[in-house]
């Protein structure tokens, strides 16, 4: 019984995986990959952190290539510049543009909206279990062995 369970709330996962990709399919404005990659530039930005490509695409779990591709058409659409750093000349960081933010914040309000009308039927209660269960599968995974 707990493995169909288990069966069934990680096929829930992938059908949620789907429909985020769908709404990003609809979206005339940037790719799924080029709005995390935006989203994760916009969080460092917000940290005050600096990171390389290889360590974005670990943090990410994505390919060193993938990030590269991504983050190219991003800096021929203008929504990244690269900034060289004084310490080391050969290895820069990349910014998000003030036209990047602007699009990036339209295409976010976009997807929290599709979100939570996605949870208006959820109770907060039920929000704060699923958190919590989310958060203890994220824990129980990272431990596993067998990864």
């Amino acid at each position: 019984m707990k493995a169909e369970l288990i069966k069934e709330a990680f096929k829930l996962n992938l059908d949620i995986s789907r429909l985020r990709r769908k709404f990003f399919d609809s979206s005339y404005e940037m790719s799924r990959s080029e709005f995390v990659l935006l989203d994760y530039v916009v969080e460092l930005e917000e940290k005050d952190e600096k990171q390389t490509i290889s360590e974005v695409a670990t943090e990410l779990n994505i390919s060193n290539a993938a990030v590269s591709r991504t983050i190219k058409h991003l800096l021929a659409k203008g929504w990244l510049f690269r900034e060289t750093l004084e310490e080391d000349r050969r290895n820069g960081i990349i910014k998000i543009s003030d036209e990047g933010r602007k699009i990036y914040e339209v295409t976010n309000a976009r997807f929290n909206k599709h979100i939570e009308a996605g949870f208006k039927n959820v109770k907060e209660e039920q929000l704060e279990q699923f958190i919590a269960i989310s958060r203890e599968l994220i824990e129980g995974l990272g431990k596993s062995s067998e990864c």
